[in-house]
């Protein structure tokens, strides 16, 4: 079994975090947000709405990098002679990378490297997914 973890992108703020908490009862998420005191930082917990966030899940892989993927993010990825980039995505329980050329891959057979995500780096698809 994976582990289930998220990631919040903050549309209002422009910040991705790591959920704290989620209450789906309430439909609201505890999110860390950095707050100014004085010259230093502190972290606080907010509550957000769903409406307001995008959650983002772990995909229970990591890159070639050790670095944790979540959907959405966006790898450069190898498979077999094919190179390319494309975005992380889960459908019907599968993870796959859905390539700029529209084609899925499956994350088991595609070395990658995470390079962004679709919201703080859209530049990175040019348009061609979302």
């Amino acid at each position: 079994m994976r582990e289930v973890k998220y990631r919040a992108w903050v549309e209002r703020e422009k910040v991705l975090v790591d959920v704290l908490s989620i209450d789906f009862k309430e439909k609201t998420v505890k999110l860390p947000i950095q707050t100014p005191v004085i010259s230093d930082y502190w972290w606080d917990e907010t509550t957000w709405n769903f409406e307001d966030v995008i959650l983002m899940q772990y995909t229970g892989l990591k890159d070639k990098n050790g670095v944790e993927i979540y959907e959405g993010n966006i790898v450069n990825h190898l498979y077999h002679y094919y190179a390319g980039h494309g975005v992380v995505l889960e459908e019907n329980e599968i993870i796959v990378i859905e390539d700029i050329a529209k084609l899925p891959f499956d994350r088991s057979s595609v070395e990658c490297e995470i390079i962004g995500n679709i919201y703080e780096n859209p530049e990175l698809l040019e348009g061609e997914i979302i």
